[in-house]
C-alpha cells in the first residue's frame, strides 16, 4: 500500500503529465528538468525520528546539504515564548544559509502553539546533530505526528556520476520513503 506522501508525489507527476498532454497543441517548448549533478533527495518515512534520521546520515557519511522538516515540531513552551524560540534558533549556525532558514510561527488551528519548521544545514556534522538534539530538549520541541508532512527531507551530496547507484542504496533503507535525483 502506498503512503500518503507517495500518493501525493504520484498525483503531482500524473497532474504534470496531464497538463503536458492537454497543451500538446501549443508550440511552446517543454521546460527541461535541470538535475543538480552530485545531489540526491531522500524523504524519510512518516514518523521517522530525528535520531533515526541522524543514524541514517551517519551510516553513509555523505555531506548533507540540507535537512528539512515541514510543520515538524511544536513547542510545549507558552506562546509568549515565541521570540525566545525564534532568537535561540537564529543563533544556531546551521539553521540559516543566507537564503533559507528555520521558520518559527504560532499555529492558528485548534489549540494554538509555537510551531517550528526546521531547515538544517551541514547536519553531517556530529557536533551540529548533538546541538540540535540539545535544542529540541531545551525548547521543548515535540515531533508532530498528526500531519501528512511528518517526515524529513534530506538533500545529500554524492560524487558526480554516482547518483543512480546511491539512489539504489538509499531506496533499500528501511527509513526511506522516496529517493530521487535533486533538481532545480
Amino acid at each position: 500500500m502506498m503512503s500518503v506522501k507517495s500518493q501525493i508525489y504520484l498525483c503531482s507527476v500524473l497532474l504534470t503529465l496531464l497538463l503536458a498532454f492537454t497543451n500538446c497543441s501549443k508550440k511552446t517548448p517543454e521546460p527541461e528538468i535541470k538535475y543538480i549533478p552530485g545531489e540526491i533527495t531522500v524523504w524519510t518515512k512518516d514518523d521517522t525520528s530525528i535520531e533515526k534520521t541522524f543514524d541514517f546520515i551517519n551510516e553513509f557519511g555523505l555531506p548533507i546539504e540540507r535537512l528539512t522538516g515541514i510543520l515538524m515540531y511544536h513547542s510545549t513552551l507558552s506562546n509568549d515564548s515565541i521570540d525566545y524560540v525564534s532568537d535561540y534558533l537564529k543563533a544556531k549556525p546551521y539553521t540559516d544559509n543566507g537564503k533559507i532558514f528555520t521558520t518559527v510561527y504560532i499555529s492558528g488551528s485548534g489549540d494554538p502553539h509555537i510551531g517550528v519548521s526546521p531547515q538544517l544545514f551541514n547536519m553531517h556534522s556530529l557536533e551540529n546533530q548533538k546541538d540540535w538534539l540539545d535544542t529540541v530538549t531545551k525548547l521543548k520541541l515535540v515531533l508532530r505526528t498528526e500531519s501528512i508532512l511528518d517526515s524529513f527531507t534530506l538533500r545529500i551530496r554524492v560524487p558526480i556520476g554516482s547518483e543512480k547507484s546511491w539512489l539504489k542504496k538509499m531506496e533499500k533503507h528501511d527509513i526511506v520513503e522516496l529517493a530521487y535525483q535533486s533538481y532545480e
